[in-house]
C-alpha cells in the first residue's frame, strides 16, 4: 500500500495523517484539513460565538502537520483540487492572453445542504461553509495567484479575510414549515457565509457558500479584468 485516502470527520484528519505519516504512507485528504472542535469545552456545544483561541488551536494543527509530513518526507495531496479543473485552466489562459490586471474575482460555492451528519456539529466538522466551502484552499484566489507569477514571478497573495456568517435554517418560519426541501438539522455550525479577501496588491475577491441553495451544487467563478471578463459557471443536479 502506497497511500491512503483520509475520507473521514474532519476532527479525525491530524490524528490519521500523523499515523499514516509515521507508516511512511503518501496522504490524500478532504477538505477541511483541520480545524477547532471545542476541546477545551468539556464536549459541550460551542454554539454560535466562535471563541477566539479557536483559531489559534486550528493555526497549530497546521503546524503540527507539516512538521510530521516534512519529518517523514511523505507527498501530502488535496481530495479536490479544482485549480486543474478544464474550466479553470482556460480562465488562467485568458489571464495570460489578455494581459491585464484581475480588478474584481467573485466565486460561489453553494448547495442544500451536506448529508454527512458529522457536518452540523462543530466538535467533529470545525464549521460549516465559512470554514469548509470557502477559505478551505487556494482554489479562489488562483488566478491572482498565477497574473502574479506570470508579471512579477511570484504569486499575489491575499494579506486580509473580512467574514460574516449566518444560520438561514434557524429563521423561525423555515423552521415552521413542515416538508424541508433543505437539510435543517444544523446544530452550532453556520449555515451561509461570506468572505472579501484582499489581496497585496489591493484588488478584492468575494466568495458566497451556503448549505440552503436549492437547485444543485453552484460553483461558480467570473473574474474581471481591466481589459476581459471570463466566467466559470457550474451548477449540478
Amino acid at each position: 500500500m502506497d497511500a491512503v485516502d483520509l475520507c473521514v470527520p474532519t476532527h479525525l484528519h491530524e490524528e490519521m495523517i500523523h499515523a499514516a505519516a509515521e507508516a511512511g504512507k503518501h496522504i490524500i485528504c478532504e477538505k477541511p484539513l483541520t480545524g477547532y472542535f471545542g476541546q477545551d469545552l468539556g464536549g459541550e456545544d460551542i454554539g454560535f460565538e466562535f471563541p477566539g483561541k479557536g483559531c489559534l488551536r486550528a493555526s497549530w494543527s497546521c503546524s503540527r502537520i507539516r512538521m510530521a509530513i516534512q519529518k517523514h518526507g511523505i507527498q501530502f495531496c488535496y481530495a479536490e483540487n479544482w485549480i486543474y479543473a478544464p474550466s479553470l485552466t482556460k480562465i488562467k489562459r485568458i489571464v495570460k492572453v489578455s494581459g491585464g490586471t484581475i480588478m474584481d474575482i467573485r466565486a460561489e460555492e453553494s448547495h442544500s445542504g451536506s448529508h454527512a451528519a458529522y457536518s452540523r456539529q462543530w466538535k467533529t466538522s470545525g464549521g460549516g461553509p465559512f470554514f469548509v466551502w470557502s477559505p478551505s484552499d487556494q482554489r479562489r484566489p488562483a488566478p491572482k495567484a498565477f497574473r502574479g507569477m506570470l508579471r512579477d514571478g511570484k504569486p499575489i497573495r491575499p494579506k486580509s479575510i473580512t467574514g460574516e456568517v449566518g444560520h438561514h435554517t434557524h429563521i423561525p418560519s423555515f423552521q415552521r414549515e413542515s416538508k424541508k426541501w433543505l437539510v435543517s438539522s444544523w446544530e452550532d455550525v453556520e449555515d451561509w457565509s461570506a468572505i472579501i479577501l484582499t489581496f497585496e496588491d489591493h484588488s478584492k475577491a468575494t466568495i458566497f457558500a451556503s448549505d440552503g441553495v436549492l437547485g444543485g451544487i453552484r460553483n461558480t467563478m467570473q473574474v474581471y479584468l481591466s481589459n476581459a471578463v471570463a466566467y466559470r459557471e457550474h451548477q449540478s443536479q
